[in-house]
C-alpha cells in the first residue's frame, strides 16, 4: 500500500484558490464542440477524445494492487491498489482512459493526465484505494486530483497521497472520472481576499 503524506498548507490553499476561480458551464453540441456559457464555481465542461480500455480485472475481497505496463503508453506506470477487506465480495473493475481535448476552466485547471475512469458498478470502498498516476510535473508546479462528474460538470478535489516529478498518487473510496491537474506554486503565493471585514459583516449573539 502506499504511503499517505501529510498534506501541506500550500495544497489546502491550492482547494481554495480552485474555489475562487470563475469557471464556465456548458453543454456539448452534435459536434462535439463546447459552447460557453459563463458562470461561477468548480462547474465546467471537459471534452475528451476516443477512449482506450484496459482488460477488466476482477478483484478479490483479499486485495488486489492492478497496474498497467506499456511502453510508450500514456498511462504506463497506473497502478491501483485495493487493499485487503475493501470489498467483501469479487467486484469487476473495469479501467479506460481517453485524451483531454478542451476544458472550460479556464487557467486554475491545467490537466497533465489523460481523463480515467474506473467502473465497478459504484460500490462503495470500505477502505481508500490508493492510485498511481504517471504524470509528468515540471519544476515550479504542484499537481493534485480532481474526480469530474459529466453530468453536472463538477469537479471535486481527490486526497493527496504523494508526489514526485514523475508521479502523483490519490485515494479514494469511490470511482467515477478523474485526472490530474498542476499549478504554478508561484499563484499559490497570492493573496487570499474573502470579502469579510470584521465588525460589519459578523453578528452577535443573544447572551442567556
Amino acid at each position: 500500500m502506499f504511503i499517505i503524506r501529510r498534506i501541506s498548507e500550500v495544497i489546502i490553499i491550492f482547494i481554495l484558490i480552485m474555489g475562487l476561480f470563475t469557471s464556465c458551464s456548458t453543454k456539448e453540441d452534435k459536434t462535439g464542440a463546447l459552447d460557453n456559457k459563463p458562470e461561477t464555481g468548480n462547474i465546467g465542461q471537459i471534452a475528451t477524445g476516443e477512449p482506450v480500455e484496459i482488460p477488466t480485472v476482477e478483484v478479490k475481497p483479499e486485495g488486489t494492487l492492478i497496474s498497467y505496463d506499456k511502453a510508450g503508453d500514456k498511462l504506463d506506470g497506473f497502478v491501483l491498489d485495493v487493499p485487503p477487506g475493501a470489498y467483501t465480495v469479487d467486484t469487476s473493475f473495469k479501467i479506460s482512459y481517453a485524451p483531454i481535448t478542451e476544458h472550460t476552466f479556464g487557467s486554475a485547471v491545467t490537466p497533465i493526465s489523460p481523463m480515467i475512469s474506473v467502473d465497478n458498478g459504484g460500490i462503495l470502498s470500505a477502505e481508500p484505494i490508493y492510485i498511481r498516476v504517471p504524470v509528468s510535473v515540471p519544476e515550479g508546479y504542484i499537481a493534485m486530483g480532481f474526480l469530474y462528474d459529466k453530468n453536472t460538470g463538477n469537479i471535486e478535489s481527490m486526497p493527496l497521497s504523494s508526489t514526485d516529478s514523475e508521479s502523483v498518487t490519490v485515494s479514494t473510496l469511490h470511482f467515477s472520472s478523474f485526472f490530474i491537474s498542476m499549478i504554478e506554486k508561484t499563484l499559490l503565493e497570492k493573496d487570499i481576499v474573502s470579502g469579510f471585514i470584521p465588525g460589519v459583516d459578523d453578528f452577535q449573539f443573544v447572551t442567556l
